[in-house]
């Protein structure tokens, strides 16, 4: 056991102590003192049990310069050393434990209570990293949110992402990224009723923020107008999801094809459809199809041609 070792152990017995404190409501109401002490006491015993191990380097040093002097001399059995540092390891943990007041499966707990929680704490910030990246594609930036949903740090993306905003007011994708954030806690089922409905606006508010800065981004165009198609009939919505649907198609004409632009075609026939508009719903999955012929969803919106 080295130094470097010894410095880890110090650090997972503090880490062990301070996930112990905040899981025990009544250690962690004791005063910072008797904190101190007992960090100190914990330094001292690891000074004590460096020194020891030293000592038993040495002399296990001197075992196995006597064996191999003496393997010509007739000795060819020799001690099994193989796993003796995992055997010191143990035993510094369970009396770091021991000493500590802590029993040594309870320690074991904490400290994997404690790594789960600093990968928890990493999951935003790396995701945030990922999904600041211009070149991040729509399958990969879903996988991120799924897991953020899964976690829940849906809050914490939020804020994390809103920080970014407040960094760069004029920047239209980390305004559409927070605009799609916005509608998590509703994905993840954390917020519904008229709560869902305040989370929706201020979806749609960020989304005009984006479009205002740039009036081509066709993230938060489409995220807009999907988002106005699943609004409730008597909120008028729908009629304004089909014009952004119908810009879309337009703007989409200037720029090279992209797959993804066949589901504003796919959209926009749906919302026809929905508002008794059929003749205008298979004009417009028709036109899709002429500039996607192996889509398979707008041939069955079709009827199957």
């Amino acid at each position: 056991m080295n130094r470097p070792l010894l410095a880890i152990l110090f650090v997972l017995a503090i880490a062990g102590l301070g996930v112990f404190l905040l899981n025990d409501p009544n250690e962690g109401s004791k005063d910072n003192d008797e904190l101190t002490t007992q960090l100190a006491a914990i330094q001292a015993q690891l000074s004590s049990m460096e020194d020891q191990i030293a000592e038993r380097d040495t002399i296990i040093e001197s075992m196995q310069a006597a064996i191999a002097a003496n393997r010509g001399n007739g000795m060819q059995r020799q001690p099994d050393t193989s796993n003796l540092a995992g055997l010191i390891d143990n035993a510094v943990a369970k009396a770091l434990a021991e000493r500590g007041g802590i029993a040594a499966d309870a320690l074991t707990t904490n400290l994997e209570d404690a790594n789960a929680e600093a990968i928890r704490a990493a999951i935003v910030p790396d995701a945030m990293r990922r999904l600041i990246d211009p070149l991040l594609g729509d399958a990969e930036r879903e996988e991120i949110w799924a897991k953020i949903r899964e976690e829940g740090l849906v809050k914490e993306a939020i804020a994390a992402l809103e920080a970014e905003v407040e960094s760069n007011p004029d920047n239209a994708d980390l305004l559409t990224e927070l605009g799609y954030a916005y509608v998590q806690p509703i994905f993840s089922g954390a917020a519904a009723g008229p709560e869902a409905g305040i989370w929706s606006m201020k979806s749609d508010a960020t989304y005009d923020r984006a479009l205002a800065i740039d009036p081509e981004h066709w993230d938060a165009r489409f995220s807009k107008a999907v988002s106005y198609s699943f609004w409730p009939p008597v909120m008028g919505k729908q009629g304004e999801a089909i014009k952004h649907f119908e810009t879309l198609i337009e703007q989409q004409g200037n720029r090279p094809r992209e797959d993804r632009f066949v589901q504003t075609y796919q959209f926009l026939g749906n919302l026809y459809a929905q508002t008794g508009k059929q003749a205008e719903a298979e004009a417009a999955w028709r036109k899709g199809l002429a500039e996607f012929p192996n889509d398979t969803q707008l041939k069955k919106s079709l009827g199957g041609e």
